[in-house]
């Protein structure tokens, strides 16, 4: 009972590591009313971190448990944050939004708007952004 709890414990906790890494390095964005949507990524991202990882200790024959085990956890959770998902989701992002401009549907994103005046405009985009400040340097 205590190697299945630890199992979880060990295998779940790099979903969200994975998670916190991917809103840190602005590859996900979410605003604060989108809590199901955190909760169900979170959720995802640990059960595809338990799904390879399970599946590479069981090809080496490996117990969680163990030092190996924990070398391969460690690594493919470093491997899966920084260069897999990443990639997945820039290049799945990139595809919606070349299809959003074929189809001539509004593009519509979650990232904040201050932030979005300071990031690059498209290159077929055809419009331009005015920003208005009061006199107290605040947004109007």
């Amino acid at each position: 009972m205590g190697e299945t709890v630890f199992a979880i414990i060990a295998l779940g906790l790099p979903g969200f590591f994975t998670y916190a890494v991917l809103v840190k390095r602005n590859i996900l964005i979410y605003t604060k009313d989108q809590k199901d949507e955190k909760v169900m990524l979170i959720g995802l991202l640990s059960l595809t971190n338990i799904a390879v990882i399970l599946l590479l200790l069981e090809s080496f024959n490996l117990e969680v448990m163990s030092i190996a085990g924990f070398f391969i956890i460690v690594s493919i959770t470093l491997l899966l944050t920084f260069w897999i998902y990443p990639f997945v989701i820039r290049n799945g992002r990139r595809m919606l939004e070349d299809h959003i401009e074929k189809t001539g549907q509004k593009n519509r994103s979650n990232i904040p708007f201050m932030d979005r005046i300071h990031d690059e405009k498209p290159a077929a985009a055809r419009y331009i952004q005015y920003v208005y400040f009061d006199f107290n340097h605040c947004f109007v």
